[in-house]
């Protein structure tokens, strides 16, 4: 199942905290410039509608940046088949805000609501296996009962205006997006070949990424076989059908050709190459590059090949790191599980924060999906005091925190079972504690033109 979004934005709002340490920023008084219940308003308005960038407008994470785009990413609902957003949707639509003016707590410079969300019990319904098709999931959900999610959300004044800080306690109402829906494998509300994934048609939230140029999904004057028929198309693994990706696989890694070039000059590591993520017997495509909106940072870019739809799509598009910046660190590996995980350490003299992100294949959605993290974050140098918190590793199975022993012990036991290397840039520093365990590990990764001869 699908894990919870809010542990990779507890991660996120992590890093933010230290990094307004590190700039020595304090806190200011005076009162609120505006209503709390305003910006309470437009947030109901804006999760209704599932409006990543209303959402987002309100939280402290500024537009363009890397932490922006990790949230635009994950909630980011054209990454999902139309049968599957209108389930969520529907979800959304019955999202209501209940709080009085006693629940709203005004200090200095923040304010602190104690507010009530009322949805439906979406998780019962979800998770029936016997609701094989999107009309009678969302007929259910509009039958179900109601249940209360109650959070504090810290309201605080910023440049911008009032904002809301705590973002990882707002990702609770949204932990729906995403969800695993029904492990039944077909849904039938639509005819064959009428839904077609969303990659097609790029939206305007959604995360930037690589030029491409993918075949259709069916051929012209075909459609698509339903799911309950049985398909002519080749099985996974077959010669028609490794062929058949490859050339889309050629396609795209040539339309990027410049994106992988300047990642291979600049940073003088291992810049693509074909592995089997999700054990189909059909190797990904995975590339590091520029991203297209904003060039200062790295992406990592995955895609995958579905043999029913003939067609390649996006599994993955996620920001590594700022390119310009000489106190950093990256790499991307695949563990014992074969989850990828990705790693960002951001180091000087006094500082270190470390922290691990994992994406586990799912196969109902046919992505690469967020399911955990490791963080660990040592200001001035004093790691009695380090800031921690893990989920998804070393048996923790929610977000808790964790002493630094503890963060080096989980660390060192989930590097020691990497198998592959896809990428890395090092510093050669004995401050970071991954780096010397890194550095003897297999590479898996080419460069452009060993993977293009590869792909024929």
């Amino acid at each position: 199942m699908i894990s919870s979004k809010k542990n990779r934005i507890i991660s996120i709002l992590l890093v933010l905290t230290l990094i307004f340490q590190f700039a020595g920023c304090t806190g200011v008084t005076g009162k609120l410039s505006g209503e709390p219940s305003e910006v309470l308003e437009k947030l109901q308005t804006s999760v209704r509608k599932l409006n990543t960038a209303d959402i987002l407008s309100l939280t402290v994470a500024e537009k363009g940046s890397s932490i922006y785009r990790e949230y635009e990413d994950y909630l980011n609902i054209d990454a999902y088949e139309d049968d599957i957003a209108g389930c969520y949707r529907t979800v959304a639509e019955s999202i209501t805000f209940k709080y009085e003016e006693s629940d709203i707590d005004i200090g200095n410079r923040i304010a602190k609501v104690h507010l009530t969300v009322v949805m439906p019990e979406w998780k019962k319904v979800f998770s029936d296996i016997s609701l094989a098709d999107a009309d009678t999931v969302i007929e259910q959900l509009k039958k179900a009962s109601t249940e209360e999610l109650h959070i504090t959300l810290r309201i605080i004044e910023t440049k911008d205006g009032l904002r809301i800080k705590n973002t990882e306690d707002l990702m609770d109402i949204l932990e729906f997006v995403g969800w695993d829906i029904a492990s039944a494998p077909t849904w039938n509300s639509k005819q064959p070949g009428e839904s077609r994934p969303a990659e097609s048609k790029p939206s305007e939230t959604e995360p930037s990424g690589p030029s491409e140029t993918e075949p259709s999904e069916t051929t012209p004057g075909e459609s698509e076989p339903s799911a309950k028929e049985p398909t002519n198309a080749p099985k996974p693994g077959s010669k028609d059908t490794l062929s058949a990706a490859y050339a889309a696989y050629k396609n795209i890694l040539t339309k990027n050709k410049e994106t992988i070039e300047w990642y291979e000059k600049n940073i003088n590591a291992n810049s693509c190459g074909l592995l089997d993520i999700n054990n189909d017997s059909i190797p990904e495509l995975y590339f590091f590059g520029r991203n297209a909106k904003d060039d200062k940072f790295i992406n990592l870019f995955v895609y995958t090949y579905d043999p029913e739809k003939k067609a390649a799509k996006s599994a993955l598009s996620a920001t590594l790191i700022e390119y310009a910046s000489k106190v950093s660190e990256f790499f991307v590996f695949r563990d014992g599980s074969g989850n990828i995980v990705l790693y960002k350490g951001f180091i000087d003299e006094k500082n270190v924060i470390s922290y691990y992100n994992t994406y586990e294949y799912s196969n109902f959605a046919n992505m690469l999906v967020y399911s955990g993290y490791l963080i660990s974050g040592v200001v001035d140098g004093n790691k009695e005091n380090a800031v921690c918190t893990v989920k998804g590793f070393g048996g923790h199975y929610s977000n808790e925190s964790i002493k630094y022993d503890e963060f080096l012990r989980i660390e060192k036991e989930l590097l020691e079972k990497t198998d592959v290397v896809l990428g890395a840039k090092l510093l050669p520093s004995s401050r970071s504690s991954a780096a010397d365990q890194m550095k003897s590990k297999r590479v898996f990764g080419q460069d452009y033109n060993a993977v293009l001869k590869q792909l024929g």
